[in-house]
């Protein structure tokens, strides 16, 4: 996949959907706005830690977990330093 540009694009294409649908789900989880800067932190965040997960496991001679285990620990690693959605000034009223 990193070293082909018409997949890359596509899977940007598809994290770029998956964002905005977690967004949402974030923000009906948490009571906040789908605007909210801790709904479109999270979900940014989360998405990139899928893709870091995915490029880390694809690179990988023998990988030596399953590539869902590594976007589990890739995710928990991310979210590790979130904190709930009023821990902010810019926090959505």
């Amino acid at each position: 996949m990193a070293a082909e540009p018409a997949l890359q694009g596509e899977y940007l294409k598809a994290a770029s959907a998956a964002e905005g649908a977690l967004a949402r789900a974030i923000a009906g989880r948490t009571g906040t706005a789908v605007n909210a800067l801790y709904s479109l932190v999270t979900a940014s965040v989360t998405v990139a830690a899928e893709r870091a997960a995915v490029l880390h496991w694809v690179r990988q001679d023998n990988a030596p977990a399953s590539l869902a285990d590594v976007v589990r620990d890739a995710v928990r690693m991310a979210l590790r330093g979130l904190t709930g959605p009023d821990s902010t000034v810019t926090a959505a009223r």
